[in-house]
């Protein structure tokens, strides 16, 4: 049924930027400018590493776990629309909207929603439509929080996901924002902003292309705060550290990765260095 594939890719995309922490304007959603402070300089071996390290990350977005049916566990119900009953472990949700096997335009609201070792609460909402061969879907998630033991995080964020089941290729464009409160694996608060980030992922050959702006704040590395911009020149693969190959822009500076865990920077003047990725973030 469309509608359990609509709510399904939801969690899904929800679900990957809360880990990261990471529509209808009728339900609330994100509008203007999310971004914060000034663009990170990358002009010495110590900032290319902290800057690479800020956003390397997101290559686990570019893994085959970017799969609609992959959230059937992650959803408190995937029954018909116009439902509302209780979670697995105290709380509710309400489903409500109209659907069918081609379009589906819902709203879930999750109150208190615990199950899995995770609540919820906040709104979500999605529109779009599956032809069969491409599933493409407006979301907005309005307030949407999640917290366990480890921590918690809540967005505001619109997402256009375009799935082509024939390819396998998932194209997510974000505009919003999220913050984040962890504990562990090290304690760090913080927030993340998204203006016009794409993230392509062909799953098929396990590649990604990384385009747009994002800015982060973080209590435990307060040196990296301020805005990148990225633009894959370069297809990216990603690696055990980082990324295996390809070729990114970070602020004006290039990146080649290589899949022994290294990337060779080139700075704007032409200089050059080998920093390793994944490697820890310094603040002097």
């Amino acid at each position: 049924m469309k509608n359990k594939l609509v709510i399904s890719a939801s969690v899904v995309v929800a679900s990957l930027f809360v880990g990261c922490g990471g529509g209808s304007s009728s339900d609330g959603g994100s509008s203007g400018n999310f971004l914060t402070g000034n663009p990170v300089t990358v002009t010495t071996p110590q900032e290319a590493t902290n800057a690479m390290s800020s956003v390397t990350t997101l290559n686990t977005l570019g893994t085959g776990s970017v799969s609609p049916s992959s959230a059937r566990t992650a959803s408190p119900s995937l029954a018909p629309v116009n439902e509302s009953g209780s979670c697995v472990d105290g709380g509710s949700y309400s489903i409500d909207g109209d659907a069918s096997d081609t379009t589906a335009n819902l709203t879930t609201v999750y109150t208190n929603c615990s199950q899995y070792g995770s609540t919820m609460n906040g709104k979500q909402h999605i529109e779009g439509t599956n032809d069969g061969t491409t599933v493409n879907l407006d979301m907005t998630m309005t307030a949407l929080s999640q917290s366990s033991s480890i921590g918690s995080s809540t967005m505001d964020m619109s997402i256009k996901y375009i799935l082509n089941n024939a390819t396998n290729v998932l194209d997510m464009t974000m505009n919003g924002t999220a913050s984040f409160d962890y504990s562990s694996p090290v304690s760090n608060a913080g927030s993340a902003g998204y203006e016009d980030f794409r993230v392509v992922a062909d799953n098929a050959t396990n590649t990604l292309t990384i385009n747009g702006d994002v800015s982060t704040t973080s209590s435990a590395h307060s040196c990296v705060d301020g805005r990148y911009h990225l633009e894959t020149t370069q297809i990216l693969v990603p690696g055990v550290n980082g990324f295996s190959s390809g070729q990114m822009k970070i602020n004006g500076a290039t990146f080649d990765f290589h899949n022994d865990g290294t990337a060779t920077v080139t700075f704007a003047d032409g200089s050059t260095n080998i920093v390793t990725q994944g490697a820890e973030v310094v603040c002097n």
